[in-house]
């Protein structure tokens, strides 16, 4: 099992934009972000933006466009552990 782990780090300028081009598209979907299917692991997706908010989550891992975020978030954690 992995646990989730939490870490507050600034950010630059280049992967906020990153963050944020791929978080616009899941903001943009009419759906709920879709589920690659996968056994044992579920997936959450918080998006907030002032008091609006969005929460997408299902079995499995996200797919589409909620691959592409989490891919983005990945990414820029690596350089941080």
């Amino acid at each position: 099992m992995k646990v989730s782990q939490r870490r507050d780090v600034l950010l630059t300028q280049a992967q906020m934009n990153e963050i944020q081009q791929a978080a616009n598209k899941v903001w943009a979907l009419p759906h709920g972000v879709r589920s690659k299917s996968i056994t044992d692991v579920v997936w959450d997706i918080y998006l907030f933006d002032g008091k609006t908010h969005r929460h997408d989550y299902g079995p499995g891992m996200p797919d589409d466009v909620g691959a592409d975020l989490e891919h983005v978030v990945r990414q820029i954690a690596t350089v941080y552990n």
